[in-house]
């Protein structure tokens, strides 16, 4: 029997502090923009079909995309626990939030100028701006990743957040199926050739990151005294030097069992995903003969119907019966993605198998809405940001994933990779079952 941690019950004549939240219905739209965009923009390079395409276009191979997963993991994850330690007390979020991640827009925005001018006569340098751009793309992200959860639990009722993020996974699914559209016609011998071609889906992905970088600015920020939960009952304390605030960081794992095996989901989710690059080569070198460059967009739509048919279930769940519930779910299911791609291998290069492997994939990539749909209703608004870094932050051992897979993929082929995350999924769907229930 697990333990569990409910929600305080409201008394008779209590209302909810959800129904207290201002502009509750405009964020929730606010938020929908936002992230249909993010998710819509990353798609232009999204990290198991159009940016191994690109990278391997200019020149790159397996080990530079296990060096740009564990750039991807590092940069998004270090800079978590600096961002919540500033956080401390914080009265608003948005602001720091819009000014540390306009940079990561920029950088897209560059790396496809270099790639258009430089991309056939100077490809290292293309290369070269590509992979900064990548990894300023993800700092950018990673500093905004505490304030911006934050701001979820701040502005989102939490019965409202399994929705929220089913509708935004919808919304950009449907998004990601004109990408994969686009990559299709960009990467498949149409007209528009490279370099051309990869820097206009650069160029993509800074367009729709820069949208919603907007749609945040349009985010009511509610005041502080609003939102306190019943959880809240911590009193207020000073905040505390970098050096004080890191000591007290191993002993709040003791203090909250359920956060540190939520901790344990984390870093196997996130490692196990930070190998789905080398799906693509394994597929490839599979059945080299029937799987072409261009068939990245169509593994892409794959992926994106996987997105759009489980977003709502796991929303669903979610809400109803609790993200707990949801996440074991989705763990069990995200198994199966690697098991497929072996099966398809095993029969022959089974085209079938392998779209059965994106669709997995599309359906269980976004895990971080459930873990951190659960975190939000587990933590008081007071100590989220806190806690919101050191989740993150615990993840940053995963970063060598993507290096060892990297250097097993160059050894002894792309599968040494998707077995590792096979290992990986089957310990984290483990974990799940071993959460405390948050209803």
């Amino acid at each position: 029997m697990t333990e569990s941690v409910p929600a305080t019950p409201l008394a008779p004549g209590d209302v909810s502090p959800d129904e207290l939240l201002p502009h509750a219905r405009y964020n929730f739209l606010m938020l929908v923009g936002d992230v249909s965009c993010f998710v819509i923009g990353s798609a232009f390079l999204d990290a198991a079909t159009a940016l191994p395409a690109i990278v391997t276009r200019l020149g790159g191979g397996l080990g530079l995309l296990g060096i740009m997963g564990a750039l991807r993991q590092g940069a998004y994850f270090l800079p978590q626990l600096f961002i919540a330690h500033h956080l401390q007390n914080a009265t608003r979020y948005k602001p720091i939030l819009l000014l540390l991640t306009i940079w990561g827009r920029v950088g897209y925005l560059l790396a496809g100028v270099v790639v258009y001018f430089f991309g056939k006569a100077r490809p290292e340098l293309a290369l070269g701006a590509l992979v900064f751009a990548y990894g300023l793309g993800w700092f950018a992200d990673g500093c905004g990743g505490v304030p911006w959860t934050a701001l979820i639990g701040r502005t989102v009722p939490a019965r409202r957040r399994g929705a929220l993020f089913a509708a935004t996974q919808t919304i950009s699914g449907v998004g990601k199926l004109g990408v994969g559209a686009v990559v299709l016609y960009l990467l498949g011998g149409s007209g528009i050739r490279f370099p051309v071609a990869d820097a206009l889906l650069i160029w993509g992905c800074a367009l729709f990151l820069f949208v919603s970088w907007l749609f945040i600015a349009l985010i009511r920020e509610p005041p502080t005294h609003i939102v306190l939960t019943q959880n809240d009952d911590l009193p207020d304390v000073p905040k505390q030097s970098l050096t004080v605030f890191l000591a007290t960081l191993p002993r709040r794992f003791a203090e909250r069992p359920a956060f540190a095996r939520l901790a344990v989901v984390q870093v196997l989710a996130s490692a196990s995903l930070a190998t789905a690059p080398f799906l693509w080569g394994y597929i490839r070198t599979a059945a080299p003969d029937t799987i072409r460059e261009s068939d990245a967009g169509r593994f892409l739509v794959a992926q994106t119907v996987g997105l759009l048919v489980f977003a709502p279930i796991w929303g669903a769940i979610s809400d109803r019966g609790g993200p707990k519930q949801a996440l074991t779910l989705l763990m069990g299911a995200a198994l199966l993605w690697p098991l497929l791609a072996f099966a398809g291998a095993a029969t022959g290069g089974n085209i079938w198998l392998f779209y059965a492997a994106y669709f997995i994939l599309g359906g269980v990539v976004e895990n971080w809405v459930v873990i951190t749909n659960y975190l939000l209703e587990s933590v008081g608004e007071r100590e989220q940001s806190t806690y919101i870094g050191l989740l993150n932050a615990v993840s940053l051992p995963a970063l060598l994933l993507p290096l060892i897979a990297g250097f097993f993929a160059s050894g002894l082929g792309a599968g040494a990779a998707l077995a590792i995350a096979a290992l990986l999924l089957a310990g984290g769907w483990y974990a799940c079952r071993t959460l405390p229930d948050t209803r």
